[in-house]
């Protein structure tokens, strides 16, 4: 059921990354976002896209990709107009991508609120994530609001994800300025902000008012932002896409995460009741994945795969092959296409790390 609010509320969906944290099922040539990870008929892309409809006019969807995906992004939301989909020349993490968005956007509607939001999560609770996003949206609907970043209560002292600090209260109700921001803390750091009730985890999650982002066009886009006052040809999606290609490779290699959270002053935090995961690396997923009584989780046809004295691992496996694993504990047993990986699981960068060991070794073919 659509629950649409405001025609000016719009969505952009960070689709563009290699995923290598989930190497060797996430490749080069078909990355994450566009695998069905837990058999369930749908992509990541795809379950995005669906948990967002009900809150989103369908034409105020946005996917922000890298250009050689943009096919991939057609093939999964055949519903997307050619403007819906924002293809970077070259990858830039994703502050530059999703302000490029933002401007585009706003070419068509200077009233835009927007809402950015990773391919790659896990949500649960979606009356609760519905009711959470509609908050948000109205709390930054006033013209004097700043950059809105989306926390949940951070549970266990993960080193994979972003902690934010919460600082003084806002003058907008359950809102809080962002007084800090660690990314990918130690163990050390991570034990400490859990014990601390001032810290939430970074979802990934953003909302703005184009006109606050375009505010800061020249620290993202600066190429972009010394052409424009000198254009003199009405805007058209010819030329937006001539403009990306020109000036896209000058933009600032900055992730949102840290652009927002630890360069910019203003932005707040609001906690939020769903349930999220960022299922961006093996330990992530397989918090996630249902488990026997040995703590072992399996990825595509379990009664295919025969377990005898392992503990706490991970099976990812193609459909119709079988295995026997014996005896492996907390460890990973992956195997796609032409790579099979066997290694700890204890560590959120091992995948990345080995991929670019192999990379070296054994050529682009095999990652």
């Amino acid at each position: 059921m659509h629950t649409h609010e405001n025609a000016h509320d719009y969505c952009i969906i960070l689709a563009g990354g290699v995923g290598s944290r989930l190497w060797p099922i996430s490749r080069r040539a078909l990355p994450k976002q566009f695998i069905d990870l837990f058999g369930v008929g749908r992509t990541l892309l795809q379950q995005t896209y669906d948990r967002l409809l009900p809150l989103i006019r369908p034409e105020n969807i946005y996917v922000c990709t890298y250009r050689g995906y943009t096919a991939l992004v057609k093939e999964q939301l055949p519903m997307l107009a050619d403007h819906q989909i924002v293809s970077e020349p070259v990858q830039m993490s994703t502050a530059p991508i999703a302000t490029w968005a933002t401007w585009r956007i706003m070419q068509h509607d200077a009233a835009a609120n927007i809402l950015v939001s990773p391919a790659d999560q896990f949500i649960t609770k979606e009356m609760n994530f519905n009711a959470d996003i509609k908050a948000a949206f109205r709390a930054i609907a006033s013209p004097e609001s700043t950059f809105l970043a989306l926390g949940v209560a951070a549970t266990a002292p993960r080193t994979a994800y972003g902690y934010i600090q919460k600082g003084a209260p806002c003058a907008q109700e359950g809102l809080a300025r962002v007084k800090s921001f660690t990314e990918k803390p130690t163990q050390e750091f991570a034990d400490m902000f859990i014990e601390s009730d001032e810290f939430v985890w970074s979802t990934g999650l953003f909302l703005w008012r184009g006109e606050t982002m375009l505010r800061h066009l020249s620290e993202v886009l600066p190429e972009l932002a010394r052409r424009l006052p000198w254009l003199t040809e009405p805007y058209s999606l010819a030329l937006d896409e001539r403009l990306l290609n020109e000036c896209y490779p000058s933009s600032v290699h900055h992730n949102l995460d840290t652009l927002i959270l630890e360069k910019w002053s203003d932005a707040c935090v609001r906690d939020c009741s769903f349930g999220w995961c960022d299922i961006g690396s093996w330990p992530e997923l397989s918090s996630t994945t249902d488990k026997d009584a040995e703590g072992n989780g399996i990825i595509g046809t379990p009664h295919q795969v025969i377990l005898s004295g392992c503990h706490d691992s991970l099976i990812v496996l193609p459909e119709r092959m079988g295995a026997v694993v014996e005896g492996l504990d907390g460890y990973l047993v992956a195997l796609k296409d032409n790579m099979l990986v066997i290694c700890p699981n204890d560590d959120p960068k091992n995948a990345h790390r080995i991929a670019g060991e192999v990379q070296l070794q054994m050529g682009d073919d095999f990652v």
